[in-house]
This record gives C-alpha cells, sequence and structure tokens, in this order.
C-alpha cells in the first residue's frame, strides 16, 4: 500500500499544479477584465485612447487561451467522451465542407436559411480577407506619412475633411496616429469611393494598394501629385 500512495502522489501533486496555475491566471483574466472595464469607461469619455484599450485586448485572449488549454486538459482527464465528441462535431464540420452535403441539403428547400457548414469557419475567413484587403504599413508609407506631417499639416486649418485618406483601415488608423489628425475622411472601399464628395478636402493621401488600382483613372484627375513614392501619393485637391 505504501508503494502505491508513493507511486501516485507525484500525479496528484501535478494536477493539483495544474488546478493552482489555472486559478491564478483565472484570477488575473478576472482583473485584466475589471481594468478593461475601466479603460472602456475612459474611451467612451475620450479620456484613453482607443489604440491603448485595444492592444489590451492582446494579454486578454493570451489568458483566455491559457485558461481554454487548462479546461480541456480537465476535460480530458474528467469526461473524455465530451472532448472526443467536441473533436467529432469538428471533423463532421469538416467533412461536410469538403462533400458539400450542406449545400445540398440547403439547396432541397428555397426557404432554408442559408447558412453552411463553412459559416462556424466565417471568423477565420473573414481574418484572411481582412488582412489582405488592409495591406501592410510599410517604410515608405511612413515615409509619406512623415512628409505630410513636416510639410503639409502645419498649413491645415484642423476642420472635418480637410484631409481624404484613401487605403486600408489600418493605413487610415496610421495617418490618424501618426499626423495627430483624426478629422479626416477615411475611404477604404471602391463603393464609398464613389459616392464621396472631396471637394472640401484640401489635400488627399493615398495607398496604392487595391483601391487605388482599381480608380486609378478617377484618383489621378483629383488633383496635382505633390508627393509621390512606389507605395503612395499626396495629391492637392484640383477643385
Amino acid at each position: 500500500n505504501g508503494r502505491f500512495v508513493k507511486d501516485e502522489l507525484p500525479a496528484e501533486n501535478m494536477k493539483e499544479e495544474g488546478l493552482s496555475h489555472a486559478t491564478v491566471i483565472l484570477s488575473v483574466f478576472t482583473v485584466m477584465l475589471i481594468f478593461m472595464a475601466v479603460m472602456f469607461a475612459g474611451v467612451m469619455t475620450g479620456r484613453v485612447s482607443v489604440y491603448y484599450y485595444v492592444r489590451n485586448n492582446n494579454v486578454l485572449m493570451l489568458l483566455s487561451w491559457m485558461l481554454v488549454i487548462f479546461g480541456a486538459s480537465e476535460i480530458w482527464d474528467r469526461a473524455k467522451p465530451v472532448y472526443i465528441s467536441f473533436l467529432a462535431v469538428f471533423a463532421a464540420l469538416i467533412l461536410m465542407i469538403m462533400t458539400g452535403v450542406d449545400s445540398r441539403i440547403l439547396d432541397k428547400n428555397d426557404r432554408t436559411i442559408r447558412v453552411g457548414a463553412e459559416s462556424f469557419l466565417d471568423i477565420y475567413y473573414f481574418n484572411n480577407e481582412f488582412n489582405k484587403f488592409v495591406g501592410d504599413v510599410n517604410i515608405n508609407d511612413i515615409e509619406m506619412l512623415k512628409y505630410f506631417t513636416e510639410t503639409i499639416s502645419p498649413t491645415l486649418k484642423g476642420e472635418d475633411g480637410e484631409v481624404a485618406v484613401i487605403g486600408g483601415a489600418v493605413y487610415t488608423a496610421w495617418y490618424a496616429k501618426l499626423t495627430g489628425n483624426d478629422k479626416i475622411r477615411a475611404i477604404n472601399d471602391s463603393v464609398t469611393l464613389s459616392g464621396a464628395d472631396l471637394s472640401d478636402s484640401r489635400y488627399i493621401c493615398v495607398q496604392k494598394l487595391d483601391i487605388y488600382e482599381e480608380n486609378k483613372d478617377i484618383i489621378d484627375t483629383l488633383g496635382e501629385v505633390v508627393y509621390s513614392s512606389e507605395r503612395g501619393l499626396v495629391i492637392k485637391n484640383g477643385e
């Protein structure tokens, strides 16, 4: 009996240690949630930058994943059928997507809400498409914004829409951050550009990505190009 207890103690200690770690992480997670709530209140009242609020989400996500890992480990130890059932459901979704059986089921009735198996994975598709759409911000973008800040920003009156920024959402956010001007007319897609009235925008910053390539003929006629690089343009409105 003594030998049995001796052999089992390390495993029990490891489990208790794992639960202790999970408790610590859960405590930190709770504190972070409270902190984020305070930060959110600051954002809503204009006392805290959205940038610093969003950055804390990375820590919160890391803690969430650690809790998920601890939870998955506990489920595996205490209720393997639940764990196996979850994996089976996920495998079934993948199988349905690969075989197209969900589409054939939906096609049987036109009144069926068309939510196929791939809808459960749309978050990953969205993230991939979003990252492709907004593009990266590289050194040439930064150089253009530096030029804008040093040369053009001092001449601005600080009016809403005085500057239009055509480019990805990340680029327009970087523009606002680096130039200190958030009173911009942000244009992130061709549809918005087609309906935009740029007559009261004195300057237009353009990031040379898909939106520029799709509307090159229109953008190139907006006015005089006062700055140009392989990644973007600064246009002085001709109107």
